[in-house]
C-alpha cells in the first residue's frame, strides 16, 4: 500500500493526480497526456511489487508496461519521465537527463 510520504513525493508539476487511492496512484502527464496507473501489490506484510499500466488516450485501454519494474513511487515516476522524453523523440533512444 501506497504510504502518505509517497503521495507527498507526486511531482504535481509534471503530472495531473487523477486517481489516489490506498492501491493505485493514477497520473497524466502534463507534456504527452497519456495516463499512467500505479497499482501496489502487497506481496507480504512486508514485500509488495509496483505494477505500471498506461494508456495513450483516455478512450485507449490501459496495457502493462513489462520492462518496467520500479521499487518505489520515485523509480516509477522516472521510468514514466523517461518514456515521455523517448515518445516525444518520435521513440528514439536519447540521452536527455532530468
Amino acid at each position: 500500500m501506497f504510504t502518505k510520504q509517497e503521495f507527498k513525493k507526486l511531482d504535481r508539476k509534471y503530472f495531473d493526480v487523477v486517481l489516489k487511492t490506498t492501491y493505485y496512484i493514477d497520473l497524466k502527464s502534463r507534456n504527452t497526456g497519456h495516463t499512467w496507473s500505479i497499482y501496489c501489490k502487497q506481496l507480504t506484510m512486508d514485500r509488495r511489487e509496483l505494477v505500471v499500466r498506461h494508456k495513450h488516450r483516455d478512450k485507449d485501454e490501459y496495457h502493462i508496461q513489462p520492462r518496467f519494474h520500479p521499487r518505489n513511487i520515485d523509480e516509477a515516476q522516472k521510468m514514466i519521465k523517461d518514456h515521455d522524453r523517448w515518445h516525444l523523440n518520435g521513440r528514439r533512444k536519447t540521452t536527455m537527463k532530468g
